[in-house]
């Protein structure tokens, strides 16, 4: 799971859920059978560069073919979305001690409401580094001033750090136009920044008046602003000029409000050009300053943390594992440290063992993508999951979590080693509670944990000095069947004595496996396949029903918690559709 102790994946960002209204022209059943089945896969893009291609297969940036593309990366180039951002800055910055527990957090932004929406980089800064000192005001000016900033790095921790995100932020339409945004709510688009554009428009139309002492801040953008009108005006692009004018400005003024007076901890500054960009893709920062110091150490920049570099891939080409790393997904995922080093033995341990498993987040950006096509959406969708119930399963950031964030509330219908023992008393209860005409949504399977050294179904818990195993339950039947000791207690333990059951009938062949883990692994998956196959039907109604299957990883730290899909299907009454090639890595 991703606790506390592997912080990197304690900020997951939810996909977007389209609105009822985007999804009154989903495709029909049949339409979605012929276009869908199977053919999910094809909607990679490798002819743009890695973070592009993966984040638009994931859905959270554009694809190159979307006006919004063009448009993002010919007028901010080097933008990335806000959860690659946070992992590299976390990812640089660790060498250098910082943690959530010993540094300070403060950003001076816009306070625009479209730059703190679940998911923005301040937003998801502010989720993994703690509480936020608010320094910015319209333009994202830190007109807290030095005072401000006196005061703000004086509530740092003993020896602690301090961390400040910056910058102003620009709106992309839909149809790729810079500084308009089609907020909630309204008809037409609107402004963004506005405080911005209107200082420049202010400027275009004459002399800069007077300071108002009731707009002390948009003052100090048209002062600002009028100094660099000429050049502004007279540039290619105007929009993308000034937006990288209004940036400069902020970083003069941030940079006088800076010191060292706190203490020997160190000072980070990551500033940039926040990109608001419409759904349902994520907002986007164009980084342009990354920078650490301290009062006895000079600035050093950091700005080479958002340049990826592929990781070096496995010199046995012919395995699960080097097919793996040698994928663009699992590269990209390596450097954003949501998976270990493609030569680690975590790595090859786990594709070796559980080829095509992705990171958690993936599994949730991609699944919910297939899914919109048919109109299944949070709101006339219920969702139940049977997994095991040990705690690192349920973690923030683990996919059970991220699943029950996005869905909303959870039916859980499973006990240990994930199998669904409501039966199918607890499934007629669940799903009688489906909204009218809508769908039921079931994420199933066992879990097994990886260790750093490529153990599998050894853990490192928190507070704990040795590896445990995991799943704990299923590894406990197994022991049992291979010592040949009979387990059959249905009165007190009769969801372990069903473990042994199934693991039993299949023992010999989980012996003569390469991996006998994984094999015991995968009977377990099976067996709870079948389980749930048993249980659920179509009696609610005419709504889907969604089954998602597979094997939840528990990863160390820092390392995001994996899955293994291996069941996706969406059916009703009359047909079913296999999504299973939406969740293969590319």
């Amino acid at each position: 799971g991703a606790s506390a102790e592997r912080g990197a994946g304690s900020a997951p960002v939810l996909p977007q859920a389209p609105a009822a209204a985007e999804s009154a022209n989903k495709l029909t059943f049949d339409r979605c059978w012929e276009e869908l089945d199977g053919k999910m896969g094809n909607d990679f893009d490798a002819g743009i560069g890695p973070v592009e291609s993966v984040s638009a297969w994931l859905g959270v940036a554009p694809p190159a073919n979307h006006p919004t593309y063009k448009s993002l990366h010919s007028n901010f180039p080097g933008s990335l979305p806000g959860q690659v951002v946070l992992r590299r800055c976390i990812a640089a910055t660790r060498q250098y001690g910082l943690t959530p527990e010993n540094t300070i957090y403060g950003q001076s932004t816009c306070p625009d409401e479209i730059n703190n929406e679940a998911g923005d980089l301040a937003s998801i800064m502010q989720e993994y580094w703690g509480e936020c000192f608010p320094m910015g005001g319209i333009g994202g000016a830190p007109y807290v001033g030095q005072t401000g900033f006196m005061a703000f790095s004086h509530h740092v921790p003993e020896d602690g750090h301090v961390l400040v995100l910056f910058g102003p932020h620009v709106a992309i339409s839909a149809t790729g136009e810079i500084g308009k945004y089609k907020r909630i709510g309204q008809a037409k688009e609107s402004t963004a920044c506005g405080a911005v554009l209107a200082a420049y428009n202010a400027c275009c139309a004459g002399a800069v008046q007077s300071d108002d002492p009731l707009d002390m801040q948009q003052n100090w953008l048209k002062q600002k602003l009028s100094n660099h009108l000429d050049k502004i005006k007279a540039a290619d692009n105007p929009l993308q000029t000034l937006f990288y004018t209004a940036y400069e400005a902020v970083k003069e003024k941030l940079l006088v409000c800076v010191n060292h007076k706190y203490g020997p901890g160190n000072l980070v500054l990551l500033g940039g050009i926040q990109i608001n960009m419409p759904a349902p893709f994520e907002d986007q920062f164009c980084p342009l300053m990354f920078q650490i110091s301290s009062e006895t150490r000079p600035s050093t920049d950091l700005m080479s943390a958002f340049s990826y570099e592929p990781p070096a891939t496995l010199e046995d080409q012919a395995s699960y594992a080097a097919v793996a790393a040698s994928k663009q997904c699992n590269q990209l995922f390596s450097w954003l440290e949501l998976i270990p080093p493609t030569v680690s033995p975590c790595f090859q341990a786990l594709h070796a063992g559980f080829p095509g498993t992705l990171p958690g987040q993936a599994v949730l950006h991609r699944s919910t993508r297939g899914l919109n096509k048919f109109g299944i959406r949070p709101d006339n969708t219920i969702f139940g999951q049977s997994i095991c119930p040990d705690e690192i399963n349920n973690e923030k950031g683990d996919l059970a979590y991220m699943m029950k964030q996005y869905w909303g509330g959870c039916f859980p219908m499973g006990g240990i080693g994930g199998a669904p023992y409501v039966g199918k008393t607890g499934f007629m209860a669940f799903s009688h509670h489906v909204p009218d005409d809508g769908h039921v949504m079931v994420l199933f399977g066992p879990h097994v944990a990886v260790s750093e050294d490529g153990q599998l179904g050894k853990y490192k818990r928190i507070g704990q000095a040795e590896l445990s195993g995991a799943c704990g339950a299923v590894l406990a039947a197994y022991n049992s069947a291979c010592a040949g000791t009979s387990f059959d207690d249905m009165e007190t333990d009769m969801q372990e004595t069903w473990l042994y059951r199934e693991v039993e009938k299949q023992l010999d062949t989980i012996n003569a496996a390469e991996f006998p883990i994984a094999a015991l692994t995968h009977v377990a998956f099976a067996a709870c396949r079948e389980k749930l196959l048993g249980i659920v039907n179509h009696n609610y109604g005419p709504g889907f029903l969604i089954l998602l299957g597979g094997i939840q990883i528990n990863m160390p730290a820092p390392y995001e918690d994996a899955f293994q899909p291996l069941f996706f299907q969406v059916s009703n009454k009359n047909k079913s559709v296999n999504l299973m090639d939406n969740l293969v890595s590319q």
